[in-house]
């Protein structure tokens, strides 16, 4: 234990919180969040340094007492019978994003809408930091589109349109640069709806919309406009156009290859670039540069994210499928199983499951293992039949597209 730590037994903890009356109960919440607060590695949706790795463990020191403020005074908040604090929807709304990064979207919710309740009662009692608390408010409206986007709960307008409504009124009220930046994310993470929408024009229109206020913001922090620019290069060759994916994506890539390195491993954005770059060359026919830029992906994002995380499934698929189309199809199984084995550990990737199950049953088949092919083909239609149930097509009349039309696009 360090010096400057106090630790106390939990049944201590226990006793001495249940001989508390309600009134010094939540004094104590309050203070617990400004202790909280004050270590807590804020960086919210909109920075584009957000994810990087070093926050990682402090972050991850300091969640499990923020879960149990949560647990203990999140359903009297919920219930109207405590309005919490500012500081405590902060750090909420903060917890929340961090989770969404972390690929734990049903949690991330949770947070976001109790942030969202916490906030909106502060703004009505007058809270006199209302700058701060409207950042906090819109952000926590950002992680619930995002976190309704992953789960499929909604498609995510609704709560898209609220925040782009708080960064509007924000920039008239306050008129600064990181509005600015706050707006071009709740375009991006509008195209994001949109794509869920099936409207896909409109949303590359809220892509390019974003990026070009990223571009248009003087002194823009370095690597703003990453993520659009992801978005509209998937989308470019998801739709056939690989030139025009790289023409967006090339820029960003050559702008962190040079500050980060070839190598980079402490940010998670080195790896999706990496991929969607090789997903373009990939789609150009150049298929040995293809390989070397997923190998890269991996490499960077078991790093970032770890071995569990569906981005890091990702990453394993898109490089066995090249591996499989070299021939190496050892190597390919090994990646297979890694992407398999992290989205079974995620939720709500039950088609990016489904996929991998799938194609590691067909090049099985292709060595010769009808009989374990058979099974994994089982197991994916099964999977497959939870998200598509009147689609009665049996496997043999599936194929690549029909798997992966039912991913999320970026991770195709």
């Amino acid at each position: 234990m360090a010096a400057n730590e106090l630790r106390i037994h939990r049944l201590v903890q226990e006793v001495v919180r249940h001989k508390m009356d309600e009134r010094t109960l939540r004094a104590v919440h309050a203070a617990v969040a400004v202790l909280i607060s004050a270590v807590w590695p804020y960086v919210s949706g909109t920075d584009p340094t957000r994810n990087q790795a070093w926050r990682v463990p402090i972050a991850e020191r300091y969640t499990p007492h923020i879960c149990k403020l949560e647990d203990l005074f999140g359903p009297d908040m919920r219930d109207g019978k405590y309005d919490g604090t500012a500081t405590s929807g902060y750090v909420f709304s903060s917890y929340a994003w961090y989770i969404a990064e972390r690929g734990i979207p049903d949690q991330s919710e949770v947070f976001a809408s109790l942030a969202q309740k916490i906030l909106n009662k502060a703004l009505h009692h007058g809270a006199a930091d209302e700058e701060r608390i409207t950042h906090w408010l819109g952000e926590a409206h950002h992680i619930s589109s995002l976190a309704a986007c992953l789960t499929g709960s909604s498609d995510g307008t609704e709560h898209a349109n609220t925040w782009l409504s708080i960064v509007h009124d924000r920039i008239m009220k306050y008129n600064d640069t990181s509005d600015r930046l706050a707006l071009a994310t709740a375009y991006n993470q509008m195209g994001i709806c949109l794509v869920n929408k099936d409207q896909i024009e409109d949303a590359m229109d809220s892509f390019q919309k974003s990026l070009t206020i990223f571009r248009s913001v003087e002194d823009a922090p370095q690597f703003s406009g990453t993520f659009p620019a992801l978005s509209l290069s998937h989308l470019f060759t998801l739709r056939g156009r690989p030139d025009e994916g790289e023409e967006v994506l090339a820029p960003v890539l050559e702008e962190h290859e040079r500050i980060l390195g070839e190598d980079d491993t402490s940010t998670t954005e080195c790896g999706h670039i990496w991929r969607a770059m090789g997903n373009i060359r990939s789609g150009q026919q150049r298929y040995d540069e293809a390989l070397q830029y997923h190998d890269r992906a991996v490499k960077n994002i078991r790093v970032t994210l770890g071995e569990k995380h569906y981005f890091t499934g990702d990453c394993f698929y898109s490089l066995a499928a090249e591996l499989e189309r070299k021939g190496d199809y050892k190597r390919a199984i090994e990646n297979l199983d890694g992407a398999i084995e992290a989205f079974t550990a995620a939720s709500h990737r039950e088609a990016q499951g489904a996929r991998a199950i799938w194609r590691k049953g067909c090049l099985l088949k292709k060595m010769g293992d009808d009989s374990t092919s058979i099974q994994l083909s089982q197991q994916a239609m099964a999977l497959r039949r939870g998200l598509v149930p009147f689609d009665n097509r049996p496997v043999e009349r599936l194929n690549d597209e029909d798997w992966t039309k039912l991913v999320i696009y970026w991770s195709r």
